[in-house]
């Protein structure tokens, strides 16, 4: 796949929007006070996706009669298939020109949301769209060029899903609750019985992987305790079953986005590194225990507006290296987050010094905590 055609045909088209904008009155370049359409357009994956919905209930809750477009990539269709919000989704991936296409044939819009990189405040010019607001600060700048509203990045620690709703002024939505997000329609899978706990070990960046002794040694300690442990792995996963479970003690869900999303809200808890599954776990109402390796729940926890279900993050705090501080490629001082690989860092240690004991407190105490609420 070649972005070469999108390259060639969004900057000129964007440009002579900008020309054609140039002309009007100054008025009507204003932020919209009653928007009718709106675009959030970006091409993040699944765990920052599923955090937009955030945004996605201050849209709707300040323009109940607006058509609220959203930009999602192909995997995640079926998850959008409930229209949360009533939103229209619009595939899109910025590798393919048809997707690319599909945004600009859904234009014009009253206004676009850029929630990552401004880039595609390009894109969102050439597709017509009158007001475009993002972040400010994207490197080089050029990218910023087609912005109408740049709202700057807090200055002190606000979770992923509250940092999005800045993008629009006006009051904040109420916190999510398990159900704000429809069910998407129900696909086979295996039913989990009573007390069962999810295991989500796997991610792509193997520095936040916990060790695999840990998992089983954290298995059959919740297992004697009448807990049914399943191992959850994405495709082509299989590989780390013969090092956490040589002997397959438990069982394995391997499923695709909604189905999982069904599994999640039979489990009685999820427990896992720092991945989209936490995410998945809320929208199905399931507590979870989030192992914080290179990652801090200061960005990448619940924050005010996804405190529900609750969950428990283990995390060292005094690691001197999540020293990146990057949010969306721009420099935030209060951002603690590594992005080393294993050949930069082959010892990490902010995962690897979690012990199970730490583990199964948070557990206990997240059970506790879920069965007072009953």
């Amino acid at each position: 796949m070649s972005r070469l055609p999108a390259r060639l045909l969004v900057p000129p088209l964007a440009l002579l929007r900008s020309a054609s904008r140039f002309l009007r009155s100054a008025a009507s370049k204003r932020f919209p006070a009653a928007p009718r359409s709106i675009l959030i357009l970006h091409s993040m994956l699944l765990g920052d996706s599923l955090m937009l919905f955030a945004l996605l209930r201050k849209a709707r809750d300040l323009y109940p009669d607006a058509r609220i477009f959203l930009t999602v990539q192909k995997p995640l269709l079926d998850l959008f298939a409930s229209r949360p919000c009533g939103v229209e989704v619009i595939e899109f991936n910025p590798k393919r020109f048809d997707t690319v296409r599909a945004v600009l044939r859904a234009g014009p819009f009253d206004l676009a949301i850029i929630p990552a990189e401004n880039h595609l405040t390009w894109l969102a010019r050439a597709a017509g769209a009158r007001h475009i607001v993002g972040f400010s600060g994207d490197v080089p700048d050029r990218k910023n060029w087609m912005l109408d509203t740049a709202v700057d990045l807090p200055a002190s620690p606000m979770a992923l899903g509250d940092l999005f709703l800045t993008l629009l002024p006006g009051p904040d939505p109420a916190p999510f609750q398990p159900g704000d997000w429809p069910f998407p329609a129900q696909t086979p899978s295996s039913s989990l019985p009573p007390d069962s706990v999810v295991f989500h070990i796997a991610s792509t960046q193997a520095t936040r992987q916990w060790p695999a002794q840990n998992w089983l040694e954290l298995g059959r300690r919740l297992r004697a305790r009448g807990f049914q442990p399943h191992w959850s792995l994405g495709p082509g996963e299989e590989r780390l079953l013969d090092e956490h479970d040589p002997d397959r003690e438990f069982p394995i869900l391997m499923l695709r986005f909604a189905p999982m999303w069904h599994a999640l809200s039979q489990a009685r808890l999820l427990v896992s590194i720092d991945t989209s599954m936490v995410h998945l776990a809320r929208l199905a109402g399931t507590p979870s225990v989030v192992l914080h390796g290179p990652t801090h729940p200061s960005l990448f926890g619940g924050g005010r507006f996804w405190q529900n279900p609750p969950s428990l993050p283990v995390v060292i705090d005094d690691v001197p290296c999540r020293d990146d501080g990057k949010v969306f490629r721009r420099p935030v001082a209060w951002a603690r987050i590594c992005t080393r690989g294993l050949d930069r860092c082959p010892n990490p240690y902010c995962i690897r010094r979690l012990s199970v004991d730490q583990v199964e407190q948070a557990i206990n105490q997240l059970i506790k905590a879920s069965d007072s609420h009953v």
